[in-house]
C-alpha cells in the first residue's frame, strides 16, 4: 500500500534511525544541518537557524508522540516528500523555501481561494 511505495522511494540510508522507527529532534536537526553547512559551502545563508526548521518539520508532521518522528507519521503526513528533501537536499530546501513566500505560510488556503 501507500507505506510500502514510500519507503521504496526513500531509502534506508539516509535515515537509519527510522530502521529503529523514530527520528528525535536531535536527529532531525543533524540531518538539517548538513543541508546548512552545504548551502553555506555554495556561499550562501540559509537564512534560518537548525532549531526554526526543526521545530516546523515537527509542525508539519505533527506526529503522534511530540519528541519523534515515525515512518508512519512521515507517510500520513502527506509532506513526508518535502520533508525528506528539506533534509537531504540543498535543492529541494531552497524550493520549499521560495514556495513558502510566494505561497503564504498555509498552503491549503491558496486552493480554496480559486
Amino acid at each position: 500500500g501507500k507505506l510500502s511505495a514510500f519507503e521504496e522511494r526513500v531509502p534506508p540510508l539516509p535515515f537509519p534511525s527510522l530502521s529503529v522507527g523514530k527520528l528525535s529532534a536531535f536527529e532531525v536537526s543533524f540531518f538539517f544541518r548538513a543541508v546548512v553547512e552545504k548551502i553555506a559551502q555554495e556561499g550562501e545563508d540559509a537564512g534560518c537557524t537548525v532549531a526554526d526548521v526543526t521545530g516546523e518539520i515537527f509542525d508539519m508532521v505533527k506526529p503522534a508522540h511530540p519528541l519523534y518522528i515515525t515512518l508512519h507519521d512521515l507517510v500520513n503526513c502527506k509532506v513526508g516528500d518535502t520533508v525528506v528533501g528539506i533534509l537531504t537536499d540543498m535543492h529541494s530546501f531552497w524550493q520549499y523555501e521560495r514556495r513558502e513566500q510566494y505561497n503564504g505560510h498555509d498552503e491549503g488556503e491558496g486552493d480554496q481561494q480559486k
